[in-house]
């Protein structure tokens, strides 16, 4: 009898020990998750307003940093031809994680053209 229990204790104590190491790889997982989607989501806000800004001061070149909740950016831009601007986004995530990403604007057309691991 004894050693039944003792298998069937040692059994649960392993089972338990299992679900705690999913629950907890789960945990990190979503966490992770989390993390890239905060990344996106202040990039892509870097992304409209730098283009707002672009539109409404008519600027070619320059530097322009912007605070959100999900982090700061810093958006460099630089002036390639009269249609097409090289914008790149650079900063940093309140948890410390530096971002970065450069995007082609063509003025006239008001739309991305390139995008990211796009670019060379």
């Amino acid at each position: 009898m004894t050693a039944t229990m003792m298998l069937i204790s040692t059994l649960l104590i392993g089972y338990v020990l299992h679900l705690c190491t999913i629950t907890a790889n789960e945990r990190a997982f979503l966490e992770q998750k989390e993390l890239h989607v905060n990344k996106v989501a202040l990039l892509v806000l870097g992304m409209k307003d730098t283009i707002s800004y672009i539109q409404q001061t008519g600027t070619d070149s320059g530097e322009k940093s912007f605070a959100y909740k999900e982090g700061t950016l810093i958006a460099e831009i630089s002036y390639i031809s009269e249609r097409e601007q090289q914008i790149m986004l650079s900063g940093i995530t309140p948890t410390n994680q530096q971002i970065t990403v450069t995007f082609h604007y063509d003025r006239i057309a008001n739309k991305v053209l390139k995008w990211g691991e796009e670019i060379g």
